[in-house]
This record gives structure tokens, sequence and C-alpha cells, in this order.
């Protein structure tokens, strides 16, 4: 009996192609067509931004169904959520929201106030984590003294986020995340060094007469952002320079051999104490 040399042949089905679609759903951007002008080409890039902007999961990562649709706090409890909008519109402050924040950027580009000292009151108060309360002669003196838009360039403060807090509708909060690099003399030569500030808290609060009063700077927000040692204002800048200032606060933050016992014998406490049972229950045993 012979044996077949015939190779078994293999069917293939043919599939359509399926197009391509990003996280959001949509449809990458095709070649433009031989007949397509650039003018068509803009409006309907501006088009398919529009949509992706305002397509609910344009920018999220896929998420559980359950999470999507979890229940709002009514639902689950109180969650002491304030109603911001309900606060400040209520609020007995004579000047509006928004005319705060113009005050607070109007304040900024003028150096903070220490170019033009007729924008702080009288009684202002500068304040940082470690410097101050500073006055006003003192602070314009003070700010001045640095010279750091002479000892860096490429200055950007990137500030964002401006908020009136509801609970103090005088102030006005905003963020930061400085970004410079050292090309002129500051405690030295230049270093050439790239500073980036980690995001950093802080504050303007005005008088009814519009003038600042309070101003609050350096409170950083997540120390681990940037290369500044988690340091803020002028003390992370020398920091990021290699340059710090001869003290521990102007220094990168450094667990105290107290704190760091006091973690060894928590966790010793719970290593050695049974599994299931409560301090109290192995001090009664």
């Amino acid at each position: 009996m012979g044996v077949s040399t015939t190779t078994p042949t293999t069917r293939f089905t043919a599939m359509a192609p399926q197009p391509i679609k990003n996280r959001a759903g949509l449809r990458p951007q095709r070649p433009l067509r031989p007949s397509e002008s650039c003018a068509t080409r803009l409006s309907r890039g501006r088009r398919r931004r529009e949509q992706q902007r305002t397509h609910p999961m344009a920018f999220a990562s896929p998420v559980d169904e359950a999470i999507v649709n979890a229940p709002c706090g009514e639902q689950l409890g109180p969650l002491d959520v304030v109603d911001e909008a309900r606060m400040l519109r209520d609020a007995s402050f004579p000047i509006p929201a928004d005319e705060l924040i113009q005050l607070t950027k109007g304040l900024l580009a003028a150096n903070n106030g220490a170019d033009d000292p007729s924008l702080l009151a009288e009684d202002f108060q500068f304040v940082a984590p470690v410097v101050g309360p500073l006055g006003r002669e003192e602070f314009a003196s003070a700010f001045k003294s640095f010279k750091l838009k002479e000892a860096f360039s490429e200055w950007k403060t990137n500030a964002h986020h401006f908020r009136v807090d509801p609970f103090e509708p005088n102030r006005v909060w905003f963020t930061t995340r400085m970004t410079a690099v050292n090309t002129g003399p500051m405690m030295g030569d230049p270093t050439g060094i790239r500073v980036i500030s980690p995001p950093q808290a802080s504050s303007c609060r005005f008088n009814t007469s519009g003038k600042c009063d309070d101003l609050t700077v350096g409170y950083v927000m997540d120390r681990r952002q940037g290369n500044t040692g988690g340091l803020g204002a002028v003390f992370g800048i020398l920091n990021a320079i290699g340059r710090p200032l001869p003290f521990p606060e102007a220094r990168p933050y450094k667990r105290s051999w107290r704190f760091s016992l006091f973690v060894l014998v928590s966790r010793l406490a719970k290593w050695i104490r049974p599994k299931g049972k409560t301090v109290e229950a192995v001090k009664e045993a």
C-alpha cells in the first residue's frame, strides 16, 4: 500500500482588518489624502481633540465598571466634603474670587511684591516653613538681595491651580513647580545645574483694600519630586546646585536616631506579637 506524499492543504479564513483604536476608543489620525487640503485636516484635528477632551475615558486608565458606577457621597454617607461654591457665594468678603486671583497673579508678576511694595499692606507678613514672619520692608530687602533672576536663566515659576479658600474667602492658594538653570554666580561660580523644584503650596491673603497682608511660600507638597532634596523656596534652590546653607533647616530631611529607634521597636513588636492578638491581649496573657 503506497503512502501519499500530498501535503494537506490548510484553510485560512480571511478576516476583515479591524480598525486600530486608542484607549479612548477613537481611531488614530490617518494620512492626508491627495485631494484633502491642510485646512480640512486641521479642522478635523480640532474636532478630534475636542472629542478626546470630552470623552469620559479619554485620559483614564481602564478601571472596573463597579468603581466608575460607584454611588456618590449622599449614598455612601457623610464624606465631609464641603460645598465650596455655596461657601464662597455666602462669603461676606467684598472682593470676588476672580478678582482676588487676578490680584495674586499681579503680585507674582511684581516679584511677589518686592519690586512694588505698594501692593503690600502696612501690616504685611511673609511666612515660609522656616523663615519669617517678616514685615514689608524686611521682606522686600531680603527678597531682592538674592538676585535669583541674575543667577538663573530659563526661570519658570510654573504657577498653576489658583483657587480661593472657601474657609478664608480673602486667601488665594496656588501651586508652583519652579525650574531654572544656574548660569550666573550664586555663592560661587555657575554650575550649569537645572533646578527642578517639587510642587509647593503658596498663598496670598488680601485685605478689603485689595492689598496683600500675608504671603506664604515654599510649603513642599511631595518631597520626593524634583532635585532639591525635598526642600522648597531658596533653601531648595541652593541645595540643588550643591551649595546648601550651613544649618539643619536648610538641609534635606534626615531621620533622627530617636525616630529610627521608634520605628525599629514598632516593627519588632509586630513581629513578636502573635497573629490575631492585640497588644492588650498579649499583656493580659
